[in-house]
Order: C-alpha cells, then sequence, then structure tokens
C-alpha cells in the first residue's frame, strides 16, 4: 500500500503590516467627534475615479447634505424647493447604484471605527493608498460634519495615521 503525504507550507507576506489610525474632527467649541461606527477605506492611490469606493462614498456623502438642505427648505414652504429636492433624489439613486457596483468589485480594503474612531487594517502590503472616513453630526437638522481622506505610504513598519480637518 503506498502513502500519501500531504505537505501544506503556508506563506506569509513578511513585509506587509499593519495600518492604525483615527478620524475625527474637532470643533470650534473643542469637542471632538469621532468616526465611531462608520466605515473607513483603505485603497490603491493609483485607483481610478471610476473605481474609487472613496469618490463613490463622497459623493454619496455630499448629495446627502443636498438632500438635507432641499428637505429643510421645503418643509419652511420656500418656493422651488419641491422640484429641487426630487431631482437631488433621483442624482442620490444614481450614486448609490455607482457606489453598489464599485462594492461588488471589492477591490478596496475595509474596516469599522470603534466609539474612539479608531481603526486597524491588517496585513497591508507596502504602497501608496488612500485612506478615508466619514465624520458627520447633526445640529437642528443641519447635516455637518463631512468627508475626511488622507493619501498615505505604507512601509515596512506600523503607523498610525489621523484622518482629520
Amino acid at each position: 500500500m503506498k502513502k500519501t503525504i500531504l505537505l501544506l507550507i503556508l506563506f506569509t507576506n513578511s513585509y506587509a503590516t499593519d495600518v492604525i489610525g483615527q478620524g475625527f474632527i474637532k470643533q470650534h467649541n473643542g469637542h471632538v467627534i469621532t468616526c465611531a461606527g462608520n466605515k473607513v477605506y483603505l485603497e490603491s492611490k493609483n485607483t481610478p475615479l471610476s473605481q474609487s469606493i472613496i469618490n463613490a462614498t463622497i459623493k454619496l456623502n455630499g448629495q446627502q447634505t443636498r438632500l438635507t438642505r432641499f428637505k429643510n427648505a421645503v418643509n419652511s414652504g420656500y418656493p422651488g424647493y419641491k422640484e429641487k429636492y426630487k431631482d437631488a433624489l433621483k442624482v442620490m439613486s444614481l450614486y448609490k447604484k455607482e457606489a453598489d457596483a464599485i462594492i461588488k468589485q471589492k477591490k478596496f480594503e475595509e474596516t469599522l471605527c470603534d466609539s474612539g474612531g479608531n481603526f486597524e487594517f491588517f496585513d497591508i502590503t507596502p504602497g501608496d493608498y488612500t485612506l478615508g472616513t466619514v465624520v458627520e453630526w447633526y445640529v437642528l437638522d443641519e447635516y455637518q460634519g463631512g468627508y475626511l481622506m488622507k493619501h498615505i505610504t505604507v512601509g515596512k513598519k506600523k503607523k498610525r495615521y489621523f484622518l482629520t480637518k
């Protein structure tokens, strides 16, 4: 009887490192708002805009700001804003479809910010990347905050990155 031996060799990327960081905005009054619960994206710096999850979420975030403004104007009775609101909803739908298509391609890494705004990506190959997240809050139904983005170069050593304004 012949015995077969299965040899399994695991290769690890000895050059990979972890990317750690924090996303926050310090308000004028000194309060700090973090990206708690929001997604953080890491993608190659060379990703074309049409395939960029960061670009897609920036567009969605900006459109959400417009929708909130238009809805407030409609609720306040300002003339002409019902049509602007309807048009903005259509644009939002297109942006959402665009983002969904990019998400299906999965050419990026994602994680979540913890309650302190901290995040971590594991086993990232050295290279040039873009980090992005959203820090947002509302004051009297008015959207505030925005998208934070930073171009980084990941080396062989763990480094902490801050996404802030």
